[in-house]
């Protein structure tokens, strides 16, 4: 809680105590152009966000909560995090150390949680580096909302955000139902759960569907709101780089004139 606290404080600090509890968070205008308030803010909201190297209260959390809370932590409370990301993004912030924290840091982070999350056999733990790995695929998506602000970046974020939300906390319910069922939470000692809990394993099988991305469920929308947002944003980029390399081809090519 330390990091994501500094970062808040440092907003009420800049904002003034009374503005702060008077004023909508949308109609404060504060500047924080300095790199080194910009990199304080956003590694405090990383925090929230189990961003490594600040990830590892999520796995130890999840796995001493309850499956109630569990869903609460994972579908909500990170989410936090993101949601205080976006807020900078409407400040004067330095937007070149934003993007490169949250670039660089979601992009590693998003590798290692996927990797952690094979290993595992935890069922808690594992949904755990699950929630690690997709938040720091959201947290991409920040950054170049924040670099370029482009609204099909903020649809995406918010799209990702929602499915996330739905298919992992419906995992976590379940796992708290096997738990209860069997005392019993490894992969390893666990088999023909579905025998006894039909309808529970039909809901974890569409969350996992989710999860891959198949058509037509939530995870699947994401991700093409995901990708198209890139796709659009690359074709932009190149139309520009080609209507400069064309430019300056035309100026090459004029006939030289003294004047």
């Amino acid at each position: 809680m330390i990091p994501t606290d500094i970062s808040l404080f440092i907003l009420l600090a800049l904002t003034g105590f009374e503005e702060m509890l008077s004023q909508p968070l949308a109609t404060l205008k504060l500047k924080l152009c300095s790199p080194m308030l910009t990199g304080l803010l956003t590694l405090g909201f990383m925090a929230k966000a189990a961003i490594a190297s600040l990830h590892f209260w999520l796995p130890d959390a999840h796995s001493l909560a309850p499956a109630p809370a569990s869903a609460t932590l994972s579908g909500l409370m990170v989410k936090m995090g993101v949601y205080g990301m976006l807020t900078l993004a409407q400040f004067a912030i330095d937007t070149s150390t934003a993007y490169s924290i949250l670039l660089v840091f979601g992009s590693l982070t998003a590798v290692y949680g996927g990797l952690q999350a094979v290993y595992q056999r935890d069922l808690k733990r594992l949904l755990a580096y699950s929630t690690i790995s997709h938040m720091d695929a959201i947290v991409m998506l920040v950054a170049l909302y924040i670099d370029s602000q482009a609204p099909l970046y903020l649809y995406a974020i918010m799209a990702y955000v929602a499915a996330h939300a739905s298919y992992k906390a419906t995992l976590f319910m379940d796992t708290g139902i096997i738990e209860l069922l069997s005392h019993e939470r490894f992969v390893d000692r666990l088999g023909y759960v579905h025998r006894a809990l039909p309808v529970e394993s039909l809901a974890a099988l569409l969350a996992i569907l989710t999860i891959f991305g198949v058509p037509p469920t939530a995870g699947f929308l994401a991700k093409v709101r995901a990708f198209s947002s890139v796709l659009h944003s690359m074709v932009e980029k190149s139309s520009t780089y080609k209507k400069l390399f064309l430019l300056n081809l035309k100026l090459a090519t004029l006939p030289f004139s003294p004047h």
